[in-house]
């Protein structure tokens, strides 16, 4: 009987034992992309049970119980932290991972496979690439779409170049794949039209950081631009082609050697033809003649199970062209001169030419390892190639026939040439490894060495003589202005050094809703002998009801680039490092309107305030371009606040963004005080509207306005002795250019094909005409009378192209 009941009490052990065993699985994926995550830890809190998810992001575990968590973590990722009883045995459950930076950061995610109906869970202002073909104007462009966004501020529908919370434009660190690209533009030579060289079809996404960036960027005070390229198709061949009325493009992408793949694409313009259609009564463009066209990609290949290889690839070349006719003007009149009745004839005339050539190339081979389940190493060798030729002239001619008792002439005669020769060099190691010791603590480490060579030559000549005397006598000056001079300047840079930087970040997650981040980061750059160290710190709280606030703080440093250089020879008495310092404060919140249709509203609101130091004070010179005392002479603030509202629902999407920005720059030794930097404007707004018609149609509308950017007056004087009048330039930035404001359409039809995807679009840039202007050229009219001239940007501009995807 005993043995009868021992049996019964072994079976009813093991029955129990069994009931408390526990079958637990789900997927892990990216909160933002929607993509799954392999390699995802997922252990049992205070127990030893644990898996890590496969190549689909799948996991499954066998598990003790069914009380307690069960923490899913993954390097750069927020742990989640589920309960083993919200599991269900027989359903695997569907588990989303933030991405930790962009809880600590103010990013703009642009991303390839975005998911329009996701939940915006993460700080991000989202544009998918098709709408990023939207709203860049002409040619789809990451650099120029930004213009949308809050903090980020152009004033020019036809610029990549861009300016950030009151930065200058050469503040913004723009990489690809990690590494650094100077001057990523076309078109750099006209002052008014400029676009990126990165092809929109082979981004995997662009994280736009507008402040308070992390310590693995460095080298910038305002912002980050960083673009990666996404992996081509393991399983098939694909691309597309795209025919528009400004440029050609296309792409191809499928396997490489079995196990990699491969991306490629090209891009070429022909704007000139669209240029020539272009002349409604603005200034003469159609000498214009721009050219440019670029070829860049990825190949990837897996070298084990969690390693792999990339090569990525750029390059970038254009050739600019501008010579318009001379512009030529006759007056005759009488009236008095030295007192006496006299008939004056004169001739003015004025002519400018611009030539440019410039190529960029960029060779990136890209190492990344995973160490066990806690470590990710990447190793980054690049080589980055860039050369600019510039030749620029421009002149005017003024003759003056006087006949009176005494017959008089004066001709006054003004050259000036410009040329430049730039180019740079740079060879790059870097490597960061990032390790995730528990799931609430991460260290991120790197470091890095940059060897640099800069041969900048540049010559700018002046010649300018005043010449008066009478017909007559022509070996007899009445009136001897002399030469005014011939001014030579050869200011050329042959620079060879180095830099090298090194960074550490701590972040660490307190509960299930604060994130910190507390780092620092050291710089130093052997031209000017100078190590920097910038402590950062940022922290983001995420409550359970979709509420984010954020705070950030942080020293950032720039190394002077080739133009702001004082010296071309290493030394501690070279130009310093500019420095900014970041106070951000930020809050965000996620609504979900439908869990049936993930209807989404996002609304965002940060205040900041820049405290810049050994600034380098900049100026336009001319043609516009921006030109550096090569002195850290002046300092600065920045403040404002930027308001962004989202909705996105099935069918219609919009966006509103607002800016007020209050920036001024002070000469340490002057007195004029503080005055507004070139980069100061005060009200900025943007609104996006895409709206699906059905039947495949849609309608794209963007609004945008900029008040007036800030730019030094010129004033009128008078020399009695002459009787002429002068212009002459103000100190400060004492004007306001005019508001800007323009209106673009745009709608677009899709086919649908069995093999492959068919799209056409028209869309009008500036369709109410509105003059918007970019600045003003000072002359004077065939009497001497001092004449100001607006300096228009584009006028209205249709486009129209197909586009063909299989």
């Amino acid at each position: 009987m005993k043995y009868i009941f021992l049996i019964i009490f072994l079976i009813c052990a093991n029955n129990s034992l069994y009931s408390q065993k526990k079958i637990i699985s789900g997927y892990v994926a990216d909160s933002y992309t929607k993509r799954v995550l392999e390699y995802v830890n997922v252990a049992v809190d205070g127990a030893n049970q644990g898996t890590v998810t496969d190549e689909h992001g799948y996991f499954k575990l066998e598990i003790n119980g069914n009380s307690g968590n069960v923490i899913i973590s993954h390097l750069g990722y927020r742990s989640e932290i589920i309960k083993i009883k919200d599991f269900e045995s027989d359903y695997p459950k569907y588990v989303e991972l933030i991405y930790k930076e962009l809880l600590l950061q103010e990013i703009a995610v642009y991303s390839s496979n975005t998911n329009s109906n996701n939940e915006f869970q993460v700080s991000s202002s989202s544009l998918e690439n098709d709408q990023i073909s939207k709203i860049s104007n002409a040619m789809p462009d990451a650099l120029r779409s930004i213009q949308a966004l809050p903090g980020i501020s152009v004033n020019n529908e036809f610029s990549a170049e861009f300016n950030v919370r009151g930065g200058n434009k050469d503040e913004n660190l723009i990489e690809v794949n990690g590494t650094q690209v100077y001057e990523p533009y076309h078109l750099k030579e006209a002052p008014n039209a400029s676009v990126g060289v990165f092809n929109v079809d082979l981004i995997d996404r662009v994280n736009i950081i507008t402040g308070g960036f992390s310590a693995r960027y460095g080298d910038r005070m305002s912002s980050v631009a960083n673009i990666d390229y996404r992996e081509g198709n393991n399983q098939n061949y694909s691309g597309a082609g795209t025919l528009s009325l400004a440029f050609v493009d296309g792409y191809l992408e499928g396997p490489f050697l079995n196990k990699g793949n491969f991306i490629i694409g090209a891009r070429k313009t022909y704007m000139e033809y669209v240029i020539d259609m272009t002349d409604f009564g603005y200034e003469n463009i159609r000498s214009a003649d721009p050219s440019f066209y670029d070829v860049q990609g990825q190949i990837a290949y897996p070298l084990g199970k969690s390693d792999k290889l990339k090569l990525n690839f750029l390059h970038s070349a254009d050739n600019f062209k501008f010579n318009p006719k001379p512009e030529t003007s006759f007056d005759y009149y009488e009236s008095l001169y030295k007192n006496q009745s006299s008939q004056i004839s004169t001739e003015n005339k004025s002519y400018s030419k611009q030539l440019g050539n410039y190529y960029s190339s960029l060779l990136d081979l890209e190492m990344k390892n995973f160490i066990g389940r806690s470590a990710f190493l990447n190793t980054d060798v690049s080589f980055y190639s860039q050369s600019d030729n510039d030749y620029t002239s421009w002149g005017t001619y003024f003759r003056k026939d006087i006949v009176s008792d005494n017959i008089y002439f004066d001709r006054k005669v003004r050259e000036d040439l410009r040329k430049s020769k730039l180019n740079i060099q740079t060879m790059e190691i870097k490597s960061s490894l990032d390790w995730q010791l528990s799931p609430y603590f991460e260290l991120q480490s790197g470091i890095g060495y940059k060897d640099i060579n800069y041969i900048d030559r540049f010559y700018y000549s002046k010649y300018a003589v005043n010449t008066s005397n009478t017909i007559s006598y022509p070996d007899t000056l009445i009136e001897d202005y002399g030469y005014i001079g011939i001014d030579y300047r050869d200011d050329s840079l042959f620079a060879s050094s180095y830099k090298m930087s090194g960074y550490l970040e701590n972040i660490i997650q307190i509960g299930k809703n604060i994130v910190v981040n507390i780092a620092g980061r050291a710089d130093y750059f052997g031209m000017n002998e100078q190590l920097t160290f910038s402590p950062r710190a940022n922290l983001a709280y995420l409550s359970n009801y979709g509420t984010i606030i954020r705070l950030a703080w942080g020293h950032y440093y720039q190394s002077p680039i080739y133009s702001q250089l004082k010296y071309s020879e290493a030394s501690d008495s070279n130009t310093k490092a500019q420095k900014a310092i970041h106070y951000i404060f930020g809050i965000e919140q996620n609504l979900n309107l439908s869990a049936k249709s993930m209807s989404t509203l996002k609304i965002k609101f940060d205040i900041f305030y820049k405290d810049y130091k050994s600034l380098i004070s900049s100026f336009y010179s001319h043609g516009e371009r921006l030109a550096y005392s090569r002195e850290n002479d002046a300092l600065g603030f920045a403040k404002g606040f930027d308001m962004y509202v989202l909705l996105n629902i099935p069918g219609f999407y919009t966006s509103v963004s607002y800016s007020y920005l209050n920036s001024k720059e002070d000469k340490i030794n002057d007195e004029l005080g503080a005055y507004p930097r070139l980069t100061s404007q005060e009200h900025t707004l943007s609104w996006i509207t895409d709206l699906e018609l059905g039947r495949n149609w849609s309608f794209n509308t963007k609004f945008y306005y900029g008040s007036g950017f800030p730019f030094a007056e010129k004033y009128v004087t008078y020399n009695s002795q002459t009787d002429e009048y002068y212009w002459n330039k103000s100190e400060t930035n004492n004007g306001n250019l005019p508001e800007y404001q323009r209106i673009d359409f745009r709608i677009s039809k899709e086919f649908q094909f069995s093999s492959y995807k068919l799209k056409t679009f028209i869309e009008v840039s500036n369709a109410f005409n509105h003059k918007n202007i970019r600045g003003y050229e000072y002359s004077y009219d065939n009497k001497g009378n001092p004449v100001k001239y607006e300096i228009t940007l584009w006028p209205i501009l249709p486009s129209f192209g197909i586009r063909v995807e299989f």
